[in-house]
């Protein structure tokens, strides 16, 4: 089994790597080349060097593999566009990839935030798939 994982680079795709890695799943990261690979770079990981607006790099990516874990994203930005062109119009290029290049994937795992839904009315009512959405940020 080989998976790719997008925001490898980051807290919690480091450790969504880690685990991968110990289930003896070989491990293929989306980074740009601006990315730090402090949290990688002691771990059996192959780079494809581009970005979720690199339609190029994407059909690289997603080539050969069974999985697909997707946690990349942008938590900062400067305007509203911003923010969907990272997140939004990103994710859309890697399904694209994909449906294209690689259709007969076995499993597209989409990690997202709390922050999409907003927060839980309290520690008893924790949010779930069914809870409605009320973001409190543009990223949200």
């Amino acid at each position: 089994m080989k998976a790719l994982v997008t925001g490898g680079t980051g807290f919690v795709g480091s450790h969504v790597v880690e685990e991968l890695l110990s289930r003896d799943i070989a491990v293929r990261c989306l980074v740009r080349p601006t990315s730090n690979l402090r949290w990688l770079e002691s771990k059996n990981v192959e780079y494809v060097h581009g970005g979720l607006s690199n339609t190029d790099s994407l059909e690289t990516a997603v080539q050969d593999v069974d999985i697909v874990v997707h946690v990349a994203g942008l938590t900062s930005a400067r305007s509203r566009e911003e923010f969907f062109n990272g997140n939004q119009v990103g994710t859309r290029n890697l399904i694209n990839a994909v449906k294209k290049h690689n259709p007969a994937l076995q499993r597209f795992l989409f990690v997202s935030s709390l922050t999409a839904v907003g927060p839980s009315e309290s520690a008893e009512a924790p949010v779930d798939e069914n809870t409605a959405y009320h973001p409190i940020t543009t990223y949200g």
